[in-house]
């Protein structure tokens, strides 16, 4: 049942949303894993028996609060009722390093990391979140501040420091947001949605938080999901839309591939949307996605600090495959030569894209075709992107020289041959029988988004005309000789 425009005026807050949404249909499917239905009012309940675990462990208004957890239903719940405290959560990823661990905890204030994890548990700084807590039925207990600058999220931010910030995001920004980008209604793009992503990502609290709002369902499945496991949650009955990464995309097709299934129409007919989000989904990828997955494939270009730029979808996606989609209104994007001039954004340079009074430079380069579309050609060799945080390969070496006495060391790029994905590498010129060590180090300290995927030290690293490190002899190696790296 929809909400009218005058009730969701005398909220002011995602809690009141859910609160209204639950008076309205209690027993309505909130949260879907599996076999398991969270209702509306169960999860609620989950959330009251929360907020009083939290209290419990003198948590308090104004406390920033991490959660990393396995768990993301109960994740959802434990955001919910820190904000019923007036506490600000900071979700993260239940692999955190401990150097990324020790950042956050200065950097944004951290008091205490919670979570169900329990090699993270251990850790100076962090406490269990049970899975067991006994439900709640005080509901009244319940209630949302009406603080307008009451901290409820984090947006990482994208930098070349390597060490990314956690912004802080208010009551009112979020909610507001909500309803901008939730009006008008549409159940058909704005439905129920399938989720296999970590909540530590912003995009993926986004559709959790929208359908929280509009008191839809989310289908969720586990984080070290089987694509068997994926492949049921999108044919599920209730199943309207889902937003999946292109690497999980070409999984499923993998998966597909392995069933003895005819293709008389794609798997997938039933979601009225599957959009393409977090890297490049073009080409014959794109159109196989469409053939076998789903006919209404969306396509979009993004990252972290300004959300979505460009979207490919209906019959463009048949026309321009090769495109990153038409730029949405309101965004403006140009381009830049080598030297950092600007240029027209038909002119192929690097990305510079204006969005809501703030400029970005994601490190892509591309350009803007005639008819309006988007086309991502390559990236700045120095600039790297993992799990939306855009870094230098130069920050990377620098940390890495900073953690260990190390004579010199050179991060790259290269195609893991394993899985044709791009991975980060680091060579290190020291005494080769030191490789352990340096990995153990790594592994330990260096933040899990920027941390190198392989390791290989040398004795004198190996280099070209003017003395200069030859990357191309280190790529070389890291495809001939792969048992000499470690994987970190």
């Amino acid at each position: 049942m929809r909400l009218t425009n005058l009730s969701r005026k005398e909220c002011s807050s995602l809690g009141e949303m859910l609160q209204q949404h639950t008076e309205i249909a209690p027993d309505d499917a909130f949260i879907i894993q599996g076999q398991k239905v969270i209702s509306r009012k169960t999860f609620l309940r989950n959330v009251a028996a929360m907020k009083v675990f939290f209290v419990g462990k003198s948590i308090s208004p104004g406390m920033v609060v991490g959660i990393a957890n396995t768990d993301q239903p109960r994740t959802f719940a434990a955001m919910f009722a820190l904000w019923s405290i007036g506490a600000a959560p900071l979700i993260l990823d239940y692999r955190i390093s401990d150097a990324e661990r020790k950042n956050i905890v200065h950097s944004a204030g951290v008091s205490v990391i919670f979570s169900d994890f329990k090699k993270l548990v251990s850790q100076d700084g962090c406490d269990t979140l049970p899975t067991n807590l006994p439900l709640s039925d005080d509901l009244s207990a319940l209630t949302f501040s009406h603080k307008a600058d009451a901290i409820v999220d984090f947006k990482q931010s994208s930098g070349t420091t390597a060490l990314p910030k956690r912004m802080p995001i208010q009551s009112e920004t979020l909610f507001q947001m909500m309803k901008e980008r939730c009006s008008p209604e549409s159940y058909v793009i704005q439905g129920n949605i399938v989720s296999c992503m970590n909540l530590a990502f912003a995009g993926t609290r986004y559709l959790w938080f929208r359908n929280a709002f509009l008191g839809r369902a989310i289908i969720s499945v586990p984080l070290l999901f089987t694509p068997n496991q994926l492949d049921m949650a999108l044919r599920h009955p209730m199943a309207e839309e889902a937003t999946l990464p292109p690497i999980i995309l070409k999984r499923l097709l993998d998966f597909l591939r392995t069933l003895d299934t005819p293709y008389s129409e794609p798997r997938y007919s039933n979601l009225a949307k599957l959009q393409s989000i977090g890297g490049a989904l073009t080409g014959q990828l794109l159109l196989d996605v469409q053939r076998y997955l789903s006919e209404r494939v969306t396509v979009t270009y993004s990252f972290s600090e300004a959300g979505v730029i460009s979207r490919l979808y209906g019959e463009d996606v048949a026309r321009y495959p090769q495109s990153a989609g038409r730029i949405l209104k309101g965004v403006s994007v140009a381009t830049e030569d080598e030297a950092g001039k600007t240029q027209s954004a038909q002119k192929p340079g690097a990305l510079v894209v204006t969005k809501e009074g703030e400029t970005h430079r994601p490190g892509d380069h591309g350009y803007c075709s005639a008819e309006g579309l988007l086309y991502i050609t390559g990236r700045d060799i120095d600039r790297l992107c993992r799990n939306s945080v855009t870094f230098s390969a130069n920050d990377v070496a620098v940390r890495i020289r900073s953690l260990y006495d190390v004579n010199e060391c050179n991060v790259f790029v290269a195609q893991d041959p394993k899985n044709g994905e791009d991975c980060i590498v680091a060579a290190v010129e020291c005494d080769p029988a030191l490789q352990p060590q340096i990995a153990k180090t790594l592994r330990g300290d260096l933040l899990a988004d920027i941390r190198p995927s392989h390791l290989r030290c040398y004795q004198f690293l190996p280099r070209g005309s003017a003395m200069k490190i030859s990357i191309s002899t280190l790529k070389r190696d890291f495809y001939q000789e792969p048992e000499s790296y470690h994987d970190l």
